[in-house]
């Protein structure tokens, strides 16, 4: 199939012994033929957080079952068009099956340069190493503009080896803007005033004067 294709939810049917625990034995001939329809489909999972398992029977007692059953596939050309799918299994709640929920994203300049090393330590020829050193440099301009900005956020010029750590700057700028924020003065009697109308009064008095 060269269109992209995503597949998901409750196939009623586990595909390995693994995804149950509890209740009758599983043997392979009970999910190799589904199994194989995915194979023929040219579908594959893109691994999953959160509990191995999607469906409970709702008994707490021995007579326990639980099992995976919701699951998503994606062929080829959706992953090459989404390369960062994520699923999670969520919190079952109102149903004796977890919601699956399915996150897509574009493929980062991180992503790439991790593609292109696995690439060039397969085949290590000179084109590889050509394609990698320019997804290297691409990466490592764009880490630069990154950092640049973000100083020049926060006002600072520090860092001869710069840290590439933009959450601290992101903290650093929010931090600085509530510094900021006047929430009282003192007028000429000494007395604080924190009512922003008063500030406003003593301020356009102190600056007549």
């Amino acid at each position: 199939m060269e269109l992209p294709w995503v597949v998901g939810g409750d196939f009623n049917v586990i595909m390995d012994e693994d995804e149950k625990i509890g209740g009758l034995p599983v043997y392979p001939p009970e999910y190799e033929k589904f199994a194989a329809c995915v194979n023929s489909c040219g579908l594959f999972e893109v691994g999953f957080k959160g509990s191995p398992f999607t469906w409970w029977n709702s008994i707490a007692n021995s007579e326990c079952i639980f099992k995976r059953l919701d699951r998503v596939f994606v062929n080829l050309p959706f992953q090459n068009l989404f390369s960062t799918t994520e699923i999670e299994h969520l919190i079952r709640t109102g149903s004796d099956h977890a919601p699956l929920l399915m996150s897509c994203g574009e493929e980062t300049i991180e992503d790439i340069v991790r593609v292109d090393e696995i690439l060039f330590e397969d085949e290590p020829t000179i084109e590889n190493r050509v394609i990698l050193q320019k997804t290297q440099a691409e990466l490592k301009q764009y880490l630069s503009i990154k950092e640049k900005f973000w100083k020049q956020k926060a006002g600072m010029s520090w860092f001869a080896e710069g840290d590439r750590n933009t959450k601290f700057f992101h903290n650093h700028v929010n931090g600085k803007r509530q510094k900021l924020q006047l929430r009282r003065i003192q007028n000429g009697d000494g007395v604080w005033i924190e009512s922003q109308d008063l500030m406003s009064n003593v301020a356009v008095d102190l600056f007549q004067r």
